[in-house]
């Protein structure tokens, strides 16, 4: 039985593609609006703020914003060097775990709905065509004989 990798298609490809740009992209353009909001507010441009303002303008929003590099990056060194299903099945865990932790925003999980949709489409088309790969092999494999 053959245990070769079996790289993705290119329609699958696509998918995970849309998905990872809905998925950062989208949560860099709200970080930076979140950022930009924060800091042209009224009062605190006027100094009236409390430091809750201050911590999330300073500390809170470039520390999220490079976790978000970060795990794009690791996301995308999992599509390039681990088995295309596992790797899709770690993004689309730890998607729906993200989108558990944020329940209480609606945007957070609103905005991951569509990628965990694209990764589980991809996944799902990949292990069909795996097990396919996996029965063709079987059926090429030539009896063997004890006499």
């Amino acid at each position: 039985m053959s245990t070769e990798r079996i790289p993705p298609t290119l329609a699958q490809q696509r998918l995970v593609n849309i998905g990872m740009l809905i998925q950062f992209h989208l949560a860099a353009i709200g970080h930076l609006v979140v950022w930009l909001w924060m800091f042209y507010d009224p009062d605190y441009q006027q100094g009236k703020s409390d430091g809750i303002t201050e911590i999330f303008l300073y500390t809170g929003i470039p520390i999220s914003l490079g976790i978000l590099v970060a795990v794009y990056i690791v996301f995308r060194c999992l599509l390039a060097y681990a088995n295309f299903g596992n790797a899709l099945a770690f993004m689309i865990s730890f998607s729906l775990f993200h989108a558990i932790i944020m329940c209480f925003t609606i945007i957070v999980p609103a905005r991951l709905i569509i990628p965990i949709v694209l990764y589980s489409i991809a996944r799902y088309h990949y292990h069909t065509t795996w097990l396919c790969a996996q029965i063709q092999a079987r059926e090429n494999e030539e009896p063997t004989y004890v006499w």
